[in-house]
């Protein structure tokens, strides 16, 4: 074989080899990190990721839907009022000694049970664990609770000394809703909800309802969180 047609042959294979070089095994086109028959992914192919928002719903006690202010000889029990403390801050309360004047005691009434209940209506935009915070002042060590309901769900107490400065006197606090010392979390479903407040004990103030996504209270002097 002369020279020339050795030449011929070699740039043959070499020129084949690269074209096998090039092309997978299946002639899908180049191959990605030596996977045979993958193409390079796209920006179509990144994994979208949704990032819910933290929800926060929050309710007025003085704008209710419904309420039920009379106790059974028809003495109203539960009553608007206001104070200006930096702002001016308005509020349901229920009067203090109208139990006793009643005839009527708190600690061995139930929840539902009790004269005064004042009912809130509220939507939620998705399904999920949530918090339910008041903002109330207690009036004393006797009239530091209130009963809340859900829907048609049981009624829980809200009772802590959030807020105290003595026996007697109470600042303005947030009180979360709790069970055995920890937060007690409330699965939701999106739509329309009702909530209860029973009246409990005579005393106190009750200005904001918070329902929120996250289980941190808001600090003590927030008063739109």
């Amino acid at each position: 074989m002369n020279r020339a047609l050795i030449a011929v042959v070699v740039v043959v294979v070499l020129v084949g080899g690269v074209i096998l070089l090039g092309r997978s095994p299946n002639g899908n086109g180049p191959t990605l990190e030596g996977k045979p028959g993958e193409n390079p992914p796209t920006k179509n192919d990144t994994p979208k990721v949704q990032v819910e928002r933290p929800v926060k719903v929050v309710m007025e006690c003085e704008d209710y839907a419904r309420i039920e202010d009379k106790e059974p000889g028809g003495k109203v029990i539960i009553r608007k009022g206001s104070s200006t403390e930096g702002s001016k801050i308005v509020y349901l309360e229920t009067p203090d000694g109208w139990m006793q004047d009643s005839g009527l005691g708190s600690q061995e009434k139930a929840g539902g049970k009790q004269p005064g209940k004042v009912f809130y209506e509220f939507e939620l935009p998705r399904d999920g664990t949530y918090y339910l915070f008041l903002r109330a002042q207690w009036y004393d060590n006797c009239g530091d609770s209130v009963y809340v309901r859900i829907n048609e769900g049981d009624y829980k107490r809200i009772e802590d000394t959030e807020g105290k400065v003595s026996d007697a006197n109470y600042m303005w606090a947030w009180h979360p809703m709790r069970h055995q010392g920890r937060m007690d979390a409330l699965e939701l479903k999106a739509g329309k909800h009702t909530l209860e407040l029973n009246v409990r004990e005579d005393g106190p103030k009750f200005d904001k309802i918070l329902i929120a996504t996250d289980a941190t209270p808001p600090a003590p002097e927030d008063v739109n969180p």
